[in-house]
């Protein structure tokens, strides 16, 4: 017997447990992320879980955007359902509960995107809309042995940096985060024609999810050219934010960053790295190199039983749209205005 309840404080630490446990359990499914958006956008949470016999089976981290739609889950690479798999034989009853359950609160509009297991896709026949890029660090033993792995020209840029000098150091305190952080953010988004998120986004995840959150930068001569920003989530880390100065890239300071990072998974004893979407051909290229194995990312709708495809809840990288809008922004809108009024415009798209 399974039952479809309503989230409070008191579920916290087991619903957290759950999510650190799975082996799809992302930073944005734990409590504390609605906190974040809470703060940061002023979105509240309506958060489910499926329990049985004392135990959370399923957790659905739906964000409400209006009186009718809900989110699972908005400003994050991941969402949707977090299913034990034990209970995927009855996944159509349950999906009638969560279903009803939102629609008894006169939400019915719902729409989730993240990894799925195969059987429910092919079950539902989702297509998927992209792929994430992964790297299982199980492999390696040491950096090094994962260094040797890679082709010739990726090792060539790590083994240059080094000569070269860069250093690399970490900080998640809230003064870097402003300081050295956000303005090369704001300046890579800018060049890329995509609205930024305000600091405050990135201080309140370091201040709820300080344990999980970690930024990295490398520098030449006191000069920062670089950043990452990743979450760790169990076994899991997931890459947030890779920001870098475009003057500096042929000291190859991205390749370093991922080589860091690598390297912190492998010595930490962490089992992934997802480096998210690869969505367009420069991220294709890059992330390829680094010895990834792509897994299949849904967009999707949940209507009583099934799951639909939901061809309209992600923006086409593609389209003449997006293509525009991009061009205008990077070569047309000055930067005060960049400040003033990107994150604003990327609140309302939910991305």
């Amino acid at each position: 017997m399974f039952n479809i309840k309503r989230y409070t404080e008191k579920v916290k630490s087991r619903w957290d447990d759950f999510v650190i446990s799975h082996p799809d359990g992302h930073y944005s499914h734990l409590t504390d992320f609605k906190k974040i958006l809470k703060e940061t956008f002023n979105l509240d949470a309506f958060y489910l879980y499926i329990e049985s016999k004392n135990k959370i089976k399923g957790i659905i981290s739906f964000i409400r955007v209006n009186n009718r739609t809900l989110i699972s889950i908005p400003f994050a690479e991941h969402g949707g359902i977090l299913y034990d798999f034990d209970i995927l034989s009855q996944i159509e009853a349950l999906n009638i509960k969560i279903y009803n359950e939102c629609e008894k609160y006169g939400y019915n509009k719902l729409q989730l995107h993240g990894y799925l297991p195969l059987s429910v896709t092919q079950k539902y026949n989702l297509q998927s809309i992209y792929y994430s890029g992964i790297i299982e660090l199980e492999k390696y033993k040491t950096a090094d042995e994962y260094l040797k792995d890679l082709s010739s020209t990726p090792r060539r840029q790590i083994r240059k940096s080094r000569r070269l000098g860069i250093k690399v150091y970490y900080s998640d305190s809230a003064e870097d985060i402003y300081t050295n952080f956000y303005p090369i953010y704001l300046r890579n988004m800018k060049r890329l024609g995509v609205p930024p998120f305000p600091v405050d986004f990135f201080v309140n995840c370091q201040k709820y999810l300080n344990r999980h959150l970690h930024v990295m930068f490398v520098k030449s001569n006191d000069v920062i050219m670089a950043s990452v920003l990743f979450f760790t989530c169990g076994s899991k880390i997931y890459l947030s934010d890779f920001i870098s100065i475009k003057n500096y890239w042929y000291l190859h300071p991205n390749i370093r960053l991922c080589y860091e990072m690598i390297k912190f998974g492998i010595e930490n004893k962490y089992k992934i790295i997802d480096l998210g979407g690869m969505r367009y051909p420069g991220q294709i290229k890059f992330k390829s190199n680094l010895n990834v194995y792509k897994r299949d990312y849904y967009y999707y709708i949940l209507k009583n039983s099934n799951f639909y495809n939901n061809t309209k809840g992600h923006i086409s990288f593609q389209s003449f749209f997006y293509k525009f809008f991009t061009f205008a922004w990077r070569n047309f809108i000055p930067n005060f205005l960049v400040t003033k009024f990107g994150p604003l415009i990327r609140k309302n798209i939910f991305r």
